[in-house]
């Protein structure tokens, strides 16, 4: 009977050996998997989409509420400038419309804020209309004229953008939630659209090409405020478009916890939803506003290992800030480094809302 006994627990001991090898093989897979999903989708998906979107990028474009946020990278030569177009429609009549200019080139940077602003429906589309701004958008042609205008004089532009290629549709499906798996989000961009026009710094104008990337945004109310106090909420969000032709749009939320991810599209329209780690990680030369006290950053590196990735994202220049309703930084980046395996380049935006607590 103790012979019985002692096969018994030589069983389960080879039994606990085997489950033990298994486990730790399936830890190191687990380690190894690719933390990305790639869906697909049509080169003309802003008609016909073929991956889940519970958005209409068409209709979605009408007037109503949230955001209408356009960022735009052109050259003239040699001469590099950043614009930024924005307009936000909230309840009870709180809307908020920005121009600003960034003149890479020279490291200078100017900016129009104005809490008025009007959106309206037209045949064609839709049209924005504030002292700084007229934007007007058709559906049929497929594209946007904008004329930015500074109050101070020191500079405007006149643009018009043509549509091309996907719509990224945010998640895949164009809803997500922004904070803490709630207020959920609707969010879709054309991030292709080619631009040609002119830039008028200080008197002397420039005609410049390009690429501008449009966001169409509308959330929902959110339980923490955006701000600079403790406890507050704050976002980055990154817009690149690589010298291969792909496009990588990273959202960095933090409420309670902080999630980061990346969108990241290929001209086809396959579209890749992946894991990055957090910026709050991987940001470094920060400055201190003179405007609002904030310590930005000036620099990150984006990590996505899922898709073999590391990028060097540099903001081109500081100042790049607007104060009105909240404190934001809203800047032209250069981007160098490697994306899946590759050496690339690439140009965009960078947007902070609220106090990143660099310094905290």
């Amino acid at each position: 009977m103790f012979e019985k006994f002692r096969n018994k627990i030589k069983i389960s001991c080879k039994t606990a050996l085997i489950i033990t090898i298994i486990l730790a093989v399936l830890i190191i897979i687990i380690s190894h998997i690719d933390l990305s999903v790639t869906l697909t989708s049509k080169p003309d998906n802003a008609e016909r989409p073929n991956q889940p979107m519970f958005i209409d990028p068409i209709a979605d474009m009408k007037p109503g509420s949230g955001s209408w946020f356009i960022t735009t990278n052109v050259t003239a030569g040699d001469q590099e400038f950043g614009l930024l177009t924005h307009h936000i429609a909230l309840p009870f009549n709180n809307t908020t419309t920005t121009v600003a200019i960034t003149d890479v080139t020279n490291s200078k940077y100017y900016a129009d804020e104005r809490k008025e602003g009007k959106i309206k429906e037209t045949d064609e589309g839709f049209e924005v209309n504030s002292k700084n701004l007229l934007w007007t958008w058709s559906a049929d042609k497929k594209s946007m004229s904008i004329k930015g205008q500074l109050e101070s004089g020191e500079g405007s532009f006149d643009l018009v953008l043509i549509q091309k290629g996907p719509v990224l549709a945010y998640s895949g499906t164009g809803i997500w939630p922004l904070l803490d798996n709630a207020s959920p989000t609707l969010e879709y961009a054309f991030p292709v659209m080619e631009t040609t026009g002119t830039v008028t710094v200080n008197g002397q104008t420039y005609n410049v090409t390009g690429n501008s990337w449009y966001d169409r945004q509308v959330l929902s109310l959110m339980e923490k405020k955006l701000g600079s106090e403790p406890g507050n909420a704050h976002w980055t969000w990154l817009s690149i478009s690589l010298s291969n032709g792909d496009v990588i749009a990273v959202w960095d939320v933090v409420g309670d916890r902080e999630r980061c991810w990346a969108n990241i599209m290929q001209p086809d329209g396959t579209l890749t939803i992946a894991d990055v780690e957090p910026l709050s990680e991987n940001a470094f030369e920060p400055w201190v506003s003179e405007k609002s006290g904030i310590t930005w950053p000036s620099k990150y590196t984006l990590k996505i290992p899922g898709v073999e990735t590391e990028l060097l994202v540099e903001v081109t220049a500081p100042g790049q800030e607007t104060v009105l309703d909240y404190n934001r930084m809203e800047g032209v980046i250069h981007v160098t480094g490697t994306y899946k395996g590759q050496e690339v380049t690439g140009v965009g935006y960078a947007e902070i809302i609220g106090d990143p607590q660099l310094n905290k």
